[in-house]
């Protein structure tokens, strides 16, 4: 006997048409794409790329706990990547292939001196599978108010009040 596990998921579309309100990507016959984000663009180099991170970093943690995560993976390394790319060849009037030929894979910015200033980097998830799959217990459980008294702090203290 196996018991049913409840599978939480999020839907890609609905994040991908909110990147394209946001201005973070274009949908173009029946695709989405990344684009340019031409309001951080009066900013330094450094700077767009660590706002950009932090926005598409944010959007990865948020979906993280659901059981496709692999999703905001390409989030983060496809639309996050090139829409970083895209919004530097904008401002310094480049092609997205000399940034990246300039920057690297990883989109590093580096000082005069060498030191790294900004790197949009590359999300692989590791974090949230271990988390994930670290636990390894099996709960028998045929009440939902039991499952949740079992393992939710906030369930316990909504119970107890």
């Amino acid at each position: 006997m196996s018991t049913p596990r409840i599978r939480v998921t999020f839907s890609m579309k609905r994040v991908l048409n909110s990147l394209v309100d946001k201005g973070l990507a274009r949908f173009k016959q029946g695709k989405f794409f990344p684009t340019s984000y031409k309001s951080v663009l009066q900013y330094d180099v450094a700077n767009i790329v660590n706002y950009l991170r932090q926005v598409f970093h944010g959007i990865v943690n948020y979906y993280s706990f659901s059981d496709n995560w692999y999703d905001t993976k390409s989030i983060f390394n496809y639309f996050g990547k090139f829409c970083t790319a895209m919004t530097l060849a904008q401002k310094l009037k480049s092609k997205v292939p000399k940034i990246f030929k300039k920057y690297g894979d990883l989109i590093t910015i580096k000082s005069e001196k060498g030191s790294i200033l900004a790197s949009f980097g590359k999300y692989d998830g590791k974090p949230f599978r271990k988390a994930r799959f670290e636990r390894k217990e099996t709960i028998l459980c045929r009440d939902v108010k039991q499952l949740l008294f079992n393992n939710l702090k906030i369930a316990k203290m909504h119970m107890i009040n």
